[in-house]
């Protein structure tokens, strides 16, 4: 997590990433806040939760090229330069061909993204069981208000991801989801065996966070990665890579993958 001008920042795919917005606003007042003072965060459950604002580590002694002559008049030492390539390469497995390819444009537009957002928690939160719309509609203006406070049209947003989450069920898209035990927003950091480091780089490792992990009765493990977009060739090889990642944290399990767009 990085803080610039006060907001924070993070890498697709990172730990950071998958934590709530208005978690993710703590660092930016803890940046501000000297040490040994606290932040509050209100969690979904209604809990008021404190933090301690640590403080900053010093800087790191910078060394020259040439360090000073000694006291006893002995010529300086001359020091090689440090060679600061990292040992591992770090890939998101989403976002960076797309983002490439727009020339660092999403294709998306920022209302969908919101709305396919919300979907996704409110995904997380009912699990695809079937809910009253006016409960359903409670919910994701909470939701939107706790997540996204300082964003506009957010009754509108609201609006449209509850009506998302209820024709998913209705449609029965939310069967692989039913009579399964379910893992949440698994993240994972799996180096690729075929990718060697390539003249003396670094090794490559695929970092993200599946959507879901089911696990039936038999032991199967399914990926499933939800979508509320159109389908899109990167989708595929997105699951793809959950699919490795999930036969590598579970080897002794059969594991398969499954795209459901919403």
């Amino acid at each position: 997590m990085v803080v610039e001008d006060g907001v924070p920042k993070c890498s697709q795919g990172s730990f950071g990433s998958v934590l709530p917005a208005s978690f993710q606003a703590l660092f930016g007042q803890a940046a501000a806040a000297p040490a040994g003072q606290r932040v509050a965060w209100p969690g979904r459950s209604g809990v008021r939760h404190s933090l301690r604002v640590c403080g900053s580590a010093s800087a790191a002694r910078r060394h020259s090229d040439v360090e000073p002559a000694g006291r006893d008049g002995s010529p300086p030492v001359l020091l090689a330069p440090l060679d600061w390539r990292p040992l591992v390469e770090r890939v998101p497995v989403t976002g960076s061909a797309a983002l490439r390819a727009q020339g660092g444009q999403d294709p998306e537009a920022s209302g969908s993204r919101r709305i396919g957002r919300l979907f996704h928690v409110l995904l997380r939160r009912y699990e695809g069981a079937p809910v009253a719309p006016e409960a359903l509609e409670r919910a994701s203006r909470e939701l939107v208000a706790a997540l996204e406070p300082a964003e506009g049209a957010g009754d509108e947003v609201a609006l449209a991801a509850a009506r998302l989450y209820a024709q998913f069920v209705a449609s029965g898209k939310n069967v692989p989801l039913l009579g399964r035990e379910r893992l949440w927003e698994v993240p994972f950091a799996l180096r690729e065996p075929a990718a060697p480091p390539r003249d003396g780089g670094p090794a490559v490792v695929r970092r993200g966070t599946t959507d879901c992990l089911t696990r039936d009765a038999g032991g199967r493990i399914t990926v499933l990665e939800f979508k509320t977009g159109r389908p899109r060739a990167e989708h595929t090889r997105q699951l793809d890579a959950y699919v490795a990642a999930a036969r590598a944290m579970f080897p002794e399990a059969a594991v398969d993958g499954r795209l459901v767009y919403a």
